[in-house]
């Protein structure tokens, strides 16, 4: 087998899970422009005080958990959403789950579970996003499995 470098090596981490905040500082770090728009993955705040309060509440959380160190994104990290930003294709998925909060009077409440599988020029990943969450992993299967 020849390898000619195009394809990365095998990931460090499992998975990993991102609050909403701490997406929204890895994309900013990494200079992405946007991700794919089933994982509503937009602006939140109304300032940039807001938004730099949220972002150095997040910035320490991710550095706990040796996710930013120094300004640098995880490589793992980074490679999964650079292949979710610049994807060759993508496969998106909408799933509306009823909810048990609603106003008197009104129609079911329904909350949006997100599912987005891109593959890039590295391979693939699968992103998940719940309400105040999102879960990205390597979406690969070893050869002949």
């Amino acid at each position: 087998m020849i390898d000619s470098g195009t394809l990365s090596a095998p990931s460090r981490l499992e998975s990993v899970t991102l609050g909403l905040d701490e997406l929204d500082l890895l994309v900013n770090v990494l200079g992405i422009d946007e991700l794919p728009v089933v994982l509503n993955a937009t602006a939140r705040f109304d300032s940039v005080a807001a938004r730099d309060a949220a972002f150095d509440t997040a910035r320490v959380s991710l550095a706990e958990r040796g996710l930013l160190e120094a300004g640098a994104v995880h490589p793992d990290v980074a490679e999964w959403l650079q292949v979710l930003a610049r994807p060759y294709w993508e496969v998106a998925l909408r799933w509306y789950v009823p909810s048990d909060g609603r106003s008197a009077g009104s129609a079911p409440a329904e909350e949006i579970s997100r599912l987005c599988l891109a593959h890039g020029p590295t391979g693939s990943v699968l992103a998940l996003r719940g309400p105040d969450s999102y879960v990205l992993q390597r979406a690969e299967h070893p050869p002949g499995s």
